[in-house]
């Protein structure tokens, strides 16, 4: 009861004050199969190329130096993260393509059909305030227009705590801030989840931005990525293009990368509609679970995020 009251009272304040509230949740299972949506990949990477190539004319054109080191790169930073979203917040990347991704692209999902419906004001404030994004296809997953949002903001935060608010890189510290956002104003105090796939979506974010200029080494891979841009004599261009399927993997699901939710009373009644949504398809397969309804996509994610995959994956998909 206290920490319900303490979450009311939170949201009555960000309310008051005009904060934004961040919080927002998808239903990955509800229409997971629905027929005729295209894969939305080429409409992102058009709209990140674009902001990306912007934010590169910029620098170029205000002869922003050169930087060799993180601290030399500040400038760099803000005015890419400028370009990428004013205001650079997650909600608003995922409410931008909410309102513009194509309808052929995305799969919408009403309140009253989702597996949301019937969580109480209670046990999710944001959610019950906000309601429920849409998702799309990106190389064969079924991905929120929210996990945008957690890569590209959540992702600068994971990168700045681990790599320029540490005298070393430290992964873990990135990790452990979304661990405590998604038990926190993130996810459970607000919504009554805790998405795994958040935290997913979070570190490949991180590691796009290691990438905007490679001064480090990737995460996963240990190799200096080719970096997206590039600056020759205090001239900048773009040098690689976005393509949003060199990070999005099965992990990015919620329908695979299983979540955790608040209470067994909010689990319980989730859990139900899941089973519902997909009745039909436990007649035919033997040992059918709710989630990860696609056991087999789980394959190969352990091995690829290696020593963090304990702490971003949900135990069905380690």
């Amino acid at each position: 009861m206290k920490k319900r009251l303490f979450t009311l009272a939170t949201m009555a304040i960000l309310s008051s004050s005009m904060m934004p509230i961040n919080a927002a949740e998808i239903d990955s299972f509800t229409h997971r199969d629905k027929l005729f949506v295209f894969d939305a990949s080429k409409f992102i990477n058009q709209k990140f190329n674009d902001r990306l190539y912007h934010a590169a004319v910029e620098l170029d054109i205000n002869s922003v130096a050169c930087p060799t080191n993180y601290e030399e790169a500040e400038d760099v930073y803000d005015i890419v993260k400028d370009h990428i979203s004013s205001p650079f917040i997650g909600h608003a990347i995922a409410v931008d393509f909410e309102d513009n991704l194509p309808s052929k692209n995305k799969i919408f999902t009403a309140w009253e059909e989702s597996i949301y419906r019937d969580t109480t004001l209670w046990q999710g404030v944001s959610l019950k305030l906000k309601g429920i994004l849409s998702t799309m296809k990106i190389d064969g997953n079924i991905v929120g227009v929210d996990k945008l949002g957690h890569f590209f903001v959540e992702g600068w935060e994971f990168f700045e705590t681990a790599y320029l608010d540490s005298e070393k890189v430290d992964i873990m510290k990135a990790i452990q801030w979304g661990q405590k956002t998604e038990r926190t104003y993130f996810g459970m105090l607000t919504t009554g989840v805790y998405s795994n796939a958040d935290l997913v979506a979070n570190f490949n974010g991180m590691r796009f931005w290691n990438a905007l200029l490679a001064l480090s080494p990737d995460v996963l891979t240990k190799k200096k990525p080719e970096p997206y841009l590039k600056c020759t004599n205090g001239s900048w261009k773009q040098a690689k293009k976005f393509d949003i399927e060199e990070y999005v993997d099965a992990a990015f699901d919620e329908g695979i990368n299983c979540n955790y939710y608040d209470t067994p009373k909010i689990e319980e009644h989730v859990t139900e509609k899941i089973k519902d949504s997909f009745w039909f398809k436990s007649i035919f397969t033997r040992n059918f679970d709710f989630c990860p309804v696609k056991k087999s996509k789980c394959e190969g994610l352990s091995e690829k995020y290696g020593p963090y995959a304990n702490e971003i994956l949900h135990p069905e998909c380690r």
